[in-house]
């Protein structure tokens, strides 16, 4: 059989299984005390920040979980790309929580619902968008040819619904900031608004996480945008094959370390009457932690 071929395949050998299990039960015990807190947010009297950091946490829980359910089967290199979508999770997590939470959290909805209202005027035929997006999907070859099928309904009620949902003091915050980024070009970022941070690095700054975005994020971006393609490559020549157990240790290790900081600060700043559950629950874990940080583990240190 060809050498290659044979690198190439999906084996999941004895090291991947044991690793991998090892792994994946560790980010699902993550998981399953965040089901408990995201219970305990959703049981609190409701502010107006509060849907953006339940939904927030929300998606940070199911994205964890996908990653348990990769490091299983050992694809690291997938699970990479959903580490960096929890790394920016997190960071508007704890940015949201860190000040201003009422504010940072309406401005973290406005931005989605500007974005949701964008979309549907390009869809709606009374808009001035419309036209450009048919010029666009008549460019496209894959769209091109289902112009006509494509049904393009009624779009103004959801246009109408979105503005009653904007809040007119974060509204007017969003258009003086749309007023001074005008002439750059620059594209508005929900935590621009209230003399916010400049891009996501400044966010990840002021959280005190520098060498976390300047060299773990930034390697992360590179696979998520599909320019890792040469990290296959392997000392001797060789090429990694699918399925490897060589991210792992890694992948785990920030895993632990992103979600035991946002669950610290989540229920010291929403539920803080909950804090000697998490105080239990950490020391219950806290072996596995360890297992996983210390480079004395014979079972890790082999990676």
């Amino acid at each position: 059989m060809d050498a290659n071929h044979e690198i190439l395949k999906r084996n999941v050998s004895g090291e991947i299984r044991k690793l991998g299990k090892y792994a994946s039960e560790s980010v699902e015990e993550l998981v399953n005390f965040g089901t408990h807190m995201f219970s305990w947010l959703m049981e609190l009297e409701v502010d107006e920040a509060d849907p953006t950091i339940n939904l927030l946490f929300r998606n940070y829980l199911d994205v964890v979980d996908s990653i348990s359910l990769l490091l299983k089967v050992g694809s690291g290199d997938t699970a990479i790309i959903l580490l960096r979508s929890a790394f920016e999770i997190a960071m508007s997590i704890l940015y949201i929580l860190q000040e201003k939470t009422e504010e940072r959290g309406l401005a973290y909805q406005l931005a989605h619902f500007k974005y949701i209202q964008k979309q549907n005027k390009k869809l709606d035929k009374g808009s001035d968008q419309y036209a450009s997006f048919l010029d666009i999907l008549k460019k496209d070859i894959n769209a091109r040819n289902i112009i006509e099928k494509i049904e393009i309904k009624d779009r103004k009620p959801v246009i109408d619904a979105i503005e009653q949902i904007i809040k007119q003091q974060i509204n007017e915050e969003w258009l003086r900031i749309e007023q001074l980024k005008k002439s750059s070009g620059t594209k508005i970022e929900w935590f621009h608004l209230f003399d916010g941070p400049r891009n996501l690095k400044g966010l990840c700054e002021k959280l005190e996480h520098h060498a976390l975005f300047d060299i773990l994020y930034a390697s992360w971006s590179l696979t998520s945008h599909g320019k890792a393609s040469m990290n296959a490559h392997m000392p001797g020549g060789g090429i990694k094959r699918l399925r490897s157990p060589h991210d792992i240790k890694s992948i785990m290790t920030w895993t632990m370390n992103l979600t035991i900081e946002v669950y610290y600060k989540t229920l010291k700043n929403r539920i803080p009457n909950k804090t000697n559950n998490f105080g239990i629950w950490y020391h219950s874990v806290r072996s596995n932690y360890m297992d996983i940080t210390d480079n004395n583990k014979k079972l890790l240190n082999r990676l």
